[in-house]
């Protein structure tokens, strides 16, 4: 799972701020900062994100289509190393985001990744993440900052928390629904 911190969403578009990560071998918490926050966030996302080892992963965001899957493709389309394919409801929604490498010769694996979004994955609108926590994990309850009053700040080690634990829980959120689905469908694997 992973979660992106913004400047407040205002007219014209936020600024990144911040990008934290969570999956079973992986955590990351990072500021997004330099003068040109796009092709930092390019390379946070070269560097550890789409990278072989994690060839087939589903980074997961919770309301990941209505912001985050942007601010990725728009940092990646900055590169021409990527192919990115948008998946689409028929009415034009975004409902996720595939990016692959770009073949290079007949000879070169490509290796592909998806940012998804836990509302799309699961059904669950009109919840937030404080709520969906609450049900699929308890032991990892969202913090509190009130990012309508307060700005975020990569420096403010409260914060980084916060956006810590968004990562963390919407993790042992998932895991849980999926464990869910497995018993309910009486799948093995």
């Amino acid at each position: 799972s992973y979660d992106l911190e913004t400047t407040r969403i205002a007219e014209g578009s936020p600024e990144l701020l911040y990008v934290t990560a969570f999956g079973e071998n992986f955590k990351l918490s990072m500021p997004i900062a330099g003068p040109d926050k796009e092709k930092t966030f390019c390379s946070i996302l070269e560097t550890y994100f789409l990278i072989p080892d994690f060839d087939k992963a589903k980074f997961i965001a919770y309301n990941g289509n209505r912001y985050d899957s942007y601010f990725i493709a728009r940092a990646l389309l900055s590169s021409e190393n990527w192919i990115l394919q948008p998946y689409l409801t028929a009415s034009k929604a975004l409902r996720g985001l595939k990016v692959k490498t770009k073949r290079r010769s007949k000879k070169t694996k490509i290796y592909s990744w998806e940012f998804l979004d836990a509302i799309s994955m699961t059904g669950i609108v009109g919840k937030k993440l404080g709520e969906f926590l609450k049900t699929f994990a308890p032991d990892f309850p969202k913090l509190d900052l009130n990012l309508e009053e307060v700005e975020f700040d990569p420096r403010n080690p409260d914060h980084v928390k916060y956006a810590e634990r968004d990562s963390e829980g919407l993790y042992h959120g998932m895991k849980r629904v999926e464990a869910i689905i497995k018993e309910l469908t009486d799948v093995k694997n």
